[in-house]
């Protein structure tokens, strides 16, 4: 037939229109933001209390951030004793900002700012508040926060910059993610499980493990979930590739 009547292909013969699609946001898809609310809830559950008295009694609840300074003071830790347990309590927000430059590193110009901005903050929240001196940062009680904290924000500078140059491969930066998600659910809770007999000792009970840990490791699971689901999501292709795509075969449709 001649393409005068309707077909099965729409008007004339005609391909269909496309469907509307929702304008993107400068985030992209569900899987991004499902990635993004699992970064900072890992991060967050750190301001949160991770023990909790059996009493109640306000003074000994720990925050996420008071384990790595609570246990310095503690005879063990001066023996030699559970110093990775230690440093592993500053790790989430460092965690946090990593995995927010491996984020930023494949979205646009706009939304690589949104999302360095916090990196940069949790990148520095866990330096020391008043270090007297510069070389205080590397003393051996401070080394890890610093070296960290320097390494964090050595990722955000390329997270921001690289895409300038190269195009970030989309599969390694999802691993990163992926580890870096699985890393914050595993650590803090092997550095927690190691400790938590010493704290029982020292509150004289068990104690109560306080929202802020399941917070955080909720946060990173949720993270390494989307991540991985992420990964095995077939990509887009670019919109130029669409387009070509696309009329070439409106070009191809008999008329």
């Amino acid at each position: 037939m001649n393409g005068s009547f309707p077909d099965r292909r729409g008007r004339a013969g005609r391909p269909p229109a496309a469907p509307r699609r929702l304008a993107a946001t400068p985030l992209g898809r569900p899987l991004v933001w499902g990635q993004l609310v699992g970064i900072l809830a890992g991060a967050g559950g750190w301001w949160l209390p991770w023990v909790l008295h059996a009493s109640g009694v306000a003074a000994l609840v720990l925050l996420g951030l008071d384990l790595g300074e609570f246990f310095k003071f503690t005879s063990l830790w001066r023996a030699g004793e559970i110093q990775w347990e230690r440093q592993i309590f500053y790790l989430p927000p460092v965690l946090a900002a990593l995995a927010l430059a491996a984020l930023a590193a494949q979205r646009g110009p706009l939304a690589r700012w949104l999302l360095a901005l916090p990196a940069i903050f949790l990148a520095l929240v866990v330096l020391p508040p008043y270090p007297y001196t510069v070389a205080a940062l590397f003393s051996p009680e401070f080394r890890f926060q610093t070296w960290s904290t320097i390494s964090a924000l050595g990722a955000i500078a390329a997270a921001l910059f690289a895409p300038y140059i190269v195009r970030p491969p989309r599969t390694a930066l999802g691993l990163v993610r992926v580890a870096l998600g699985l890393a914050g659910l595993t650590l803090p809770l092997w550095a927690f499980w190691r400790v938590k007999l010493i704290l029982d000792g020292l509150y004289g009970r068990p104690i109560v493990v306080g929202p802020g840990l399941f917070v955080t490791l909720g946060g990173f699971t949720l993270l390494a979930v989307t991540g991985v689901r992420a990964l095995i999501q077939p990509g887009r292709a670019p919109a130029s590739r669409r387009a070509s795509a696309a009329a070439s075969s409106a070009a191809e449709q008999p008329q």
